[in-house]
């Protein structure tokens, strides 16, 4: 079966659609309930994406709803995963 290997971009995307209120409890669900084996940088993320307070998280209509607080934390870590993207992409263009 195909492994599903989680890249820095799916990760900006997933956290994206977070900030825009548009990510499914079930995508979110599966994005900190699976460990990423292969990046541990981005390991920690997903792992800090799971702890983040449940007091700051609800549903809304099948969408995750961060609260001000929570959507600060996503955004930081959002900058995080922008940091590491731009970090490969110039030591792919050397």
């Amino acid at each position: 079966p195909p492994v599903y290997r989680v890249e820095a971009i799916n990760i900006k995307r997933l956290l994206e659609l977070v900030l825009n209120e548009n990510i499914t409890t079930a995508d979110w669900d599966v994005f900190i309930g699976m460990p990423i084996r292969h990046d541990p940088e981005l390991d920690q993320i997903r792992r800090e994406c799971a702890m983040l307070a449940p007091s700051e998280v609800s549903e809304r209509q099948g969408l995750v709803v961060f609260s001000e607080t929570g959507r600060r934390q996503i955004a930081h870590l959002l900058d995080q995963v922008n940091q590491k993207i731009e970090a490969s992409e110039s030591k792919n263009d050397r």
